[in-house]
């Protein structure tokens, strides 16, 4: 067993572990936000005593439980049983240190969804933050949420998530707390935007698709959301505009990107939570031509939101 000497901030959470955790955000040992331990096993993990829901897509993910606790798998690698108060985390891996591949299903699926257990709503959508405000992305496969999060990061804007984004509520609106470090993109998007090479990792479990980190390192501290933008990229138009949504509408489209820790429970609750906590936040669509010769345009319109 590794120190317990290590920590991060992880979508309003202290993570107090005893390995180093790739794709976090590190913390001070004095960080006063609610503190989760997470204790690292090196080789086999227990099996739930029965599996509740199983995701399609590359991770293969199941959800089951273990006595009374939660319990992730995944096909890549890595086990996780939380309790359900959120109070410790067991991270077993068949390798030690853990796997790329389990970090990577830690950062990206199994933390975002045991936030939403401390009182957090989960959303499948890209956020980033400058000037002490954040615009939360909405967009179906193809929108250019990845594409876009990169080039708002090369232009001075700071990653809070680039998939599924943490929002909390506070006395003065709704906070986005950031998760997972970093975005995914697929090479050409990379060559296209001239990222460095060097900045960029293999993603686990996909042929071809990478992490950009981009240099800067901002902290863990959440960033008043100021926008909600839906992404339309259209290849009729000539040059990006927004247009002002109903917020009726936008809470609507943005209730079918909420995540749910266990998907077979109904979700009245959140959906409610969502539209309190979205309450006073502006809604745009932007629309904005394919092609990446266009994109500092769309960034110097984003910044408007600001």
């Amino acid at each position: 067993m590794y120190p317990l000497n290590r920590h991060y901030l992880f979508g309003g959470l202290t993570i107090e572990a005893d390995v180093p955790l790739a794709g976090m955000r590190a913390a001070a040992a004095t960080d006063d936000a609610r503190r989760v331990r997470l204790a690292f096993h090196h080789g086999r993990a227990p099996s739930a005593d029965r599996e509740v829901f199983a995701w399609q897509g590359r991770y293969g993910m199941k959800l089951g439980v273990l006595g009374d606790a939660w319990h992730f798998s995944s096909k890549l690698d890595g086990v996780f049983i939380a309790d359900r108060a959120i109070d410790r985390i067991d991270f077993h891996s068949s390798e030690s240190p853990p796997t790329p591949a389990a970090m990577d299903v830690l950062t990206r699926r199994v933390l975002p969804r045991l936030a939403i257990a401390t009182g957090a709503l989960t959303v499948h959508g890209a956020a980033l933050s400058r000037a002490g405000g954040a615009i939360l992305m909405f967009g179906p496969s193809g929108a250019g949420k990845s594409t876009l999060t990169a080039a708002l990061a090369q232009a001075g804007w700071h990653i809070a998530s680039d998939d599924l984004t943490i929002v909390r509520a506070a006395s003065d609106g709704a906070m986005v707390h950031p998760g997972a470090t970093g975005v995914c993109l697929w090479a050409d998007t990379r060559a296209a935007l001239a990222l460095d090479p060097a900045r960029c990792f293999a993603m686990p479990g996909y042929d071809g698709k990478l992490r950009f980190e981009p240099e800067d390192a901002p902290t863990g501290e959440p960033t008043a959301l100021r926008a909600l933008v839906f992404l339309e990229r259209s290849g009729g138009a000539t040059a990006p505009r927004l247009d002002r949504m109903p917020i009726g509408d936008a809470v609507r489209e943005a209730t079918r990107q909420l995540i749910a820790l266990d998907p077979t429970s109904p979700r009245v609750d959140a959906a409610h939570r969502l539209l309190q906590t979205m309450a006073g936040v502006p809604a745009v669509k932007l629309t904005y031509p394919s092609g990446y010769a266009t994109l500092p345009a769309v960034t110097d319109l984003l910044a408007t939101l600001l």
